[in-house]
């Protein structure tokens, strides 16, 4: 069962964040690492979302890009935090070093994770 998401609501939150996202697309490993310890409460929320909606093929990702997150072995740990509506949950109720703690683990990936929103 997926969690029903507004998509204008969504649409919205997306805009809000677009600079902190595409900055994460942009940026290098250590960049992004430095960014998601700076980032505000709602800027990892959004992360986190994205992530989820992106696990339950709401928001397409390339399979080049899909590739290259299997390469670097971080699929287990994606479907683990993000994939199920329980485990999505818990990570927007956890602290903000879990979620720090989480995202950094796939700062050097947010180039192709991201990529759907970024490219044609």
């Amino acid at each position: 069962m997926q969690i029903a998401i507004d998509k204008v609501y969504f649409k919205e939150i997306l805009l809000r964040d677009k600079r902190f996202l595409y900055d994460l697309y942009q940026n290098n490993k250590l960049q992004n690492q430095n960014q998601i310890v700076g980032a505000n409460e709602f800027h990892l929320n959004t992360l986190i979302k994205i992530f989820h909606l992106i696990l339950n093929n709401t928001i397409p990702i390339l399979e080049q890009n899909f590739e290259k997150v299997k390469n670097a072995r971080k699929v287990s740990l994606f479907k683990k935090h993000f994939k199920s509506n329980k485990d999505f949950l818990q990570m927007l109720q956890a602290s903000r070093e879990e979620k720090v703690f989480i995202l950094k683990k796939f700062s050097a990936l947010f180039c192709n994770i991201l990529a759907a929103l970024f490219e044609e």
